[in-house]
């Protein structure tokens, strides 16, 4: 029997040579992806100029925050927007809960920065989508960034492969990471994966199509149920 990595610092490409993931590039189309940020939608007036208001507050200050100021002072607005703080139904959202399981003999535990999933109470059930946030500028030779967080991509993946073998079936699940202005978006789709280009969120446009984005996975939640 393989022996276990006794190591919580799983960096992308420790995951793609343990777990075999394959990153599909930008000319290799993942369809799930494609539709999902192609979302469109429309905003009300007061949440034109709560966006704005959160471009202008990123433009003048994001460079200097740290994780809970990001949190705090713009990510937690957007996933309002994006209804991502209320639950629906059966479908809750979690804030870090941990999750586990093991994997080809490899044990792997998180606890995602934000979920979507069916679960009761505090207890989460089958995860769907999954959130991470991090500082700017990511460093990979030194194992982080200035505040000395893991790779978030590999963090990310990391939340992706507990929920597929959580759920126990070949259901995609879906992913978002931030860095600082940047906002990524993922899908992992049995051992194959694609990342996002990033969405600038001190640019309206794209601060807008990010609410778009998530607003929309609650109409593909319900669609692959």
């Amino acid at each position: 029997m393989a022996k276990s990595k006794n190591t919580t610092v799983w960096t992308l490409a420790l995951l793609e040579e343990t777990f075999g993931l394959q990153k599909l590039s930008a000319t290799e189309d993942m369809p799930l992806l494609t539709e999902w940020l192609a979302s469109e939608g429309e905003l009300s007036d007061n949440e034109n100029i709560t966006l704005n208001e959160l471009r202008l507050l990123i433009i003048d200050n994001v460079d200097d925050w740290d994780e809970e100021d990001l949190k705090m002072n713009v990510i937690v607005f957007i996933l309002k927007m994006a209804n991502y703080v209320q639950h629906k139904g059966k479908y809750r959202v979690f804030f870090d809960k941990f999750i586990s399981a093991t994997i080809d003999h490899h044990t792997l535990s998180s606890r995602p920065d934000m979920m979507l999933a069916k679960g009761v109470r505090n207890e989460v059930r089958t995860p769907y989508f999954c959130f991470h946030e991090c500082l700017p500028p990511y460093s990979p030779q030194f194992g982080g960034n200035k505040g000395g967080d893991k790779d978030p991509r590999g963090q990310l993946l990391q939340d992706m492969l507990i929920a597929q073998t959580v759920n126990g079936s070949d259901m995609p699940i879906y992913g978002c990471y931030v860095t600082g202005r940047h906002w990524y978006f993922v899908v992992l789709i049995g051992s194959k994966y694609k990342i996002s280009r990033s969405y600038d969120t001190s640019l309206l446009a794209e601060l807008e199509q990010v609410v778009f984005i998530l607003r929309h996975f609650w109409d593909i939640l319900e669609a692959i149920k």
